[in-house]
This record gives structure tokens, sequence and C-alpha cells, in this order.
């Protein structure tokens, strides 16, 4: 279970979050919704240990990673957290194969089963005919499945979303979506995504509305 105890965020002399608490069982996909400049990003910088809450404390199973220094942080994002980012940023010049291959041999320290794993991933997300295409070629609903497989390279006990529907079609955003749901719920996991996104809000377990009292709606 993630959870997310208290936590406060100043930058630059101005509070971006104030006393947020929730929680995201195995299994549930959260969506974290504000408008913008409401402190999301600053959130989800905090779950994935990119940042640090000034105060109160964010922990995974029984780890409060939210305390470690930044090198124990890097080592448990990478162990532990799949990152969904907004841009699906992915090598252009590696298929999309090695482009989950890359992660999975980082997170694993094993060629072989780096190897295996990144083409379980791609069946598993419908993807195994485009794992000789380069990101060039694909469409940006199936650039998104490839960054959510670069997500799950390392097996991760929590994937982290930042607005991944925001760019795509009605037909696509349902399957990412759809992907989302159902990683949660067959790895049983927790998924956080932050998003605008109503259709992403309507399917999922709950949404906290990050706001002027951050109270959970």
């Amino acid at each position: 279970m993630l959870e997310i105890s208290g936590i406060k965020k100043v930058i630059a002399g101005k509070q971006i979050l104030h006393d947020v608490h929730f929680r995201v069982r195995p299994g549930q996909l959260a969506a974290v919704i504000g408008p913008s400049g409401s402190g999301k990003t600053t959130l989800l910088k905090c779950i994935t240990g990119i940042a640090t809450p000034d105060a109160g404390q964010i922990s995974l199973g029984s780890e409060v990673y939210s305390e470690y220094s930044e090198r124990q942080r890097r080592n448990f994002r990478l162990r532990k957290i799949g990152v969904v980012d907004q841009e699906n940023r992915l090598v252009e010049d590696l298929t999309c194969r090695d482009n989950i291959r890359l992660i999975a041999e980082l997170a694993l320290k094993n060629k072989r089963k780096s190897h295996e794993l990144a083409d379980d991933i791609l069946v598993r997300l419908n993807m195994e005919s485009h794992k000789n295409c380069y990101p060039g070629s694909l469409s940006g609903g199936e650039r998104q499945r490839i960054s959510i497989g670069c997500a799950l390279a390392n097996s991760p006990s929590l994937i982290a979303a930042d607005e991944p529907t925001s760019n795509l079609d009605d037909a696509s955003a349902d399957n990412v979506i759809s992907i989302f749901i159902e990683l949660a719920q067959y790895m049983q996991i927790p998924v956080v995504v932050v998003t605008h996104d109503s259709r992403v809000i309507k399917r999922a377990d709950f949404a906290y509305k990050i706001s002027g009292n951050n109270d959970p709606s």
C-alpha cells in the first residue's frame, strides 16, 4: 500500500502542498486532480522519490522511503517504482524491445532475464508485433504503451504516471486507462495517475483533489 501521511512542501517561500493525506491500496487506481499550479506535479515528484516533502511521510509497504537519502531514493525508485512520463520519453534510436530491455537490465543486472522480461511485457501490452519498430514509427497510443512497458521493466511495486492520456484520442486513451486498471488488479499494486482528464477520473477508484485545503474528493 502507498500511504501519504500529512506531507507539506514549500518551494521558493510558497507552500505548494499542505497536510496531504491519502492511501492507495494494492489493486487501486487513484487519480490526483486539481488546477494547473496546484501542486500535482510536485506531489508526484515526492511520490516517485525525485523530491522529498518538508514534513510528513510517504511509505510503500513497510518502507518510509521519503526519509531516505537521495542515493537511497534513486535506488528505491529503480527497484520499486515504475514511472510513466507525460512526454513518453523513449530512446529514439532503440527499438521498442530494446527501450524496455534497457530499463530491465538496469534493474535486474541480468542480460538474459532482461530480454525475457521485455518480451513478456510486449506480449502483455499487445505490442509484440512492434518489438523491432522504432518509436518514431508509432502512433501516440502505441508510444504510450511502450512507455508503460518501460515502467514495468523493474517489476514495480508502484506505478506513477503524469498526464498519460493528455495527447491521446478517445480510443487510445481508453486503451491506456484499461491497461493501468488491469495492471493494478493483475499485479496487485497501487497506481497513481496525475491528470486533468475526465476519462481517467471517471474510471479511477477514487480521485484526490489538490486544492487550497487538500481535501479528498
